[in-house]
C-alpha cells in the first residue's frame, strides 16, 4: 500500500476498479465519487501527531466497519461481518514516529517550524487544564527566585483576589486559543479585544477594570495607563455609564416592625431558622459591618463580652480583613442594648431588637449541637453545629427583608446582604450620628467612603410629601 502521493484526492474525483472487492455483497457498491473531509493544517500546539495518512487514489474504502478474516490477534473472535479486510494497518500506513518505537511522542509534541514560535507556545499553559497557582509558581521560579521567595509572594494577594485574577486568566486563555493570538505575551489590542469581548457579555466596568488588573498581574504591564486600554475604559463610561442607587431599595422600618412580631417572636420557641435570620440580621443592621466580618465572630472568652447595656465582640485573629492594616483587624465589634429595662408596652415592644437578648438567647438555643467556637452556627444537616459559610449568612439576612414583606403581602425587591452597610450608615448619618461614630463602626478609614459609596437618601420620602401637601392645599381650597 506504499505510495508516492502526497495528498488525498479532491472530493468528487472518479474512483477506480475493484478487483479485489470481495463481490455478491450488497452494501459494497462501485462509485463514481467519493466525498473526502476537508484536510486540516498541521497543529502547532502541545499535542499528538496530526499528519494526513496519504492514500492512493485507487484504495477501495469498505462500508463494513468490522471484519472477521483479518490479521487480529485473536482469531477465536466471533464474527458476521465480511472477510479479506485486515484490522491491523500496514507498515506504510504508521506514522513514522510510532513504527520507529516511539510510541509516546504524543504527550509533548510540538509541530511548529519556527524555533521561536516553538519556545513561545512551549512556555503556553496545556490545553488539557490550567492552573491558575502552578502557573504562577512556575513563572516566578523562571526568575530565579528561591521557594521561599516565592511562596511569600504568592501570599501578597487575599485568597478571594487569588481565585478571581486565575478564573479571568483562565478566561483570557482559551480566548486567546480561540482568536490564534499569544497568551504569554499579548499585545495592547488583544487586552482591547478580549475586555470587548467581555463588555459584549454586558459586563460592568467595574468587572472589567478587575480583568485588566488581573491581566497587568499576568503579564507584568499596566494596562490601565496603556492609551489604548485608557481610551477604551473611557468609552465604556459613556455607552454604558454607572449609576449608583441613591435611594434604599428596601425599607428598614418595615423589616424591624416585623421582627417584634411573630413569627419572629417570641425567641425562645421559634424555629431555628427564624432565630438565626433575626440574628444575623440585627447584627448587619447595627454594626454595619461585612457579612465576611460576621462569619469571623467569636463566641468564646475574650472575643464576647454581654454587658447589660452592649454586647463587645472581636474577629477571629485568623480572619485577614479586606485591608490588611492594625486599624481593620483591632476594631471591635460593639452591638447595643435596646431598651434594656422596659417600663411600658411600646418599650417593651421595641425591646425585642435588643441585641443583649437576642445574642444570649441564641447561644443558650445552639449550646447543645456547638461544635465550633464561631458565633453564628448551621442548624441541620450534617454539617449542625459547624460554622456558617458566607453564603449562608448572607441568605439569612436577605430572607429575613424577604420574609418581612411577605408578612405584609408586599413583593420583595431585589436585595443583597451587603446593602446592610449602606442603609445602617445612611440611617445613622440621619440620626445625627458624627462621621467619625460612622467610619468607626463601619471600618472605614475615610468618610469619603461612605459618602462616595454608601451615602443613600433616606430622604427621599418626605421630598415627595412635601410635593402631595402643596397639590392638597390646591384642593382644598
Amino acid at each position: 500500500m506504499g505510495t508516492v502521493s502526497t495528498d488525498v484526492p479532491v472530493a468528487g474525483e472518479s474512483l477506480g476498479g475493484s478487483p479485489n472487492r470481495p463481490y455478491g455483497y450488497g452494501q459494497e457498491q462501485e462509485s463514481q465519487s467519493f466525498l473526502f473531509t476537508v484536510p486540516r493544517k498541521t497543529s502547532t500546539v502541545l499535542g499528538c501527531i496530526q499528519s494526513g495518512m496519504e492514500v492512493r487514489p485507487g484504495l477501495h474504502i469498505s462500508s463494513i466497519p468490522a471484519y472477521s478474516q483479518s490479521i487480529g490477534e485473536d482469531p477465536g473472535r466471533p464474527s458476521h461481518a465480511h472477510s479479506s479486510v485486515t484490522l491491523v494497518a500496514k507498515e506504510a500506513l504508521v506514522h513514522a514516529a510510532i513504527r520507529n518505537g516511539n510510541s509516546q511522542t504524543c504527550q509533548a509534541t510540538v509541530l511548529s517550524e519556527d524555533a521561536d514560535s516553538r519556545q513561545e507556545m512551549a512556555s503556553e499553559p496545556s490545553q488539557l487544564g490550567f492552573d491558575g497557582v502552578a502557573f504562577e509558581r512556575q513563572e516566578l521560579t523562571r526568575l530565579g527566585l528561591l521557594d521561599s521567595s516565592v511562596h511569600t509572594l504568592l501570599a501578597s494577594r487575599k485568597p478571594t483576589t487569588e481565585h478571581t485574577y486565575h478564573r479571568i486568566w483562565e478566561k483570557f486563555r482559551e480566548w486567546c486559543l480561540q482568536s490564534a493570538v499569544s497568551f504569554s505575551s499579548p499585545s495592547e489590542s488583544t487586552i482591547v479585544n478580549f475586555l470587548q469581548s467581555g463588555l459584549e457579555k454586558d459586563l460592568s466596568l467595574a468587572t472589567l477594570k478587575v480583568q485588566i488588573s488581573a491581566l497587568s498581574a499576568l503579564t507584568k504591564v499596566k494596562w490601565a495607563d496603556q492609551p489604548l486600554v485608557s481610551r477604551f475604559l473611557q468609552g465604556v463610561k459613556r455607552l454604558k455609564p454607572q449609576v449608583r442607587p441613591v435611594v434604599p431599595s428596601w425599607d428598614l422600618n418595615l423589616v424591624l416592625q416585623a421582627l417584634v412580631e411573630p413569627p419572629f417572636e417570641p425567641l425562645e420557641s421559634i424555629p431555628m431558622e427564624l432565630l438565626s435570620m433575626k440574628a444575623a440580621f440585627l447584627i448587619a443592621i447595627t454594626s454595619a459591618r461585612r457579612v465576611v466580618e460576621i462569619q469571623a465572630l467569636l463566641r468564646s472568652d475574650p472575643y464576647l463580652k454581654i454587658h447589660q447595656d452592649k454586647v463587645v465582640l472581636r474577629l477571629s485573629e485568623k480572619f485577614l480583613p479586606k485591608v490588611v492594616s492594625s486599624f481593620h483587624a483591632s476594631r471591635e465589634v460593639v452591638l447595643p442594648a435596646f431598651f434594656p429595662n422596659p417600663s411600658n408596652e411600646e418599650e417593651t415592644k421595641w425591646h425585642k431588637l435588643d441585641l443583649v437578648r437576642c445574642i444570649s438567647i441564641y447561644l443558650s438555643r445552639t449550646e447543645e449541637f456547638r461544635k465550633c467556637d464561631n458565633l453564628l452556627l448551621l442548624f441541620k444537616g450534617p454539617a449542625i453545629g459547624n460554622q456558617a459559610s458566607k453564603r449562608t449568612i448572607a441568605r439569612w439576612i436577605t430572607g429575613c427583608i424577604k420574609k418581612a414583606y411577605q408578612l405584609r403581602s408586599l413583593q420583595a425587591p431585589p436585595v443583597k446582604a451587603h446593602s446592610t452597610r449602606a442603609v445602617a450608615t445612611s440611617w445613622a448619618f440621619r440620626a445625627q450620628a458624627t462621621p467619625e461614630e460612622i467610619c468607626n463602626a463601619a471600618a472605614w478609614s475615610s468618610v469619603s467612603t461612605f459618602s462616595r459609596f454608601y451615602k443613600l437618601d433616606i430622604f427621599a420620602a418626605e421630598k415627595a410629601s412635601f410635593g402631595h401637601k402643596v397639590l392638597s392645599s390646591v384642593v382644598s381650597i
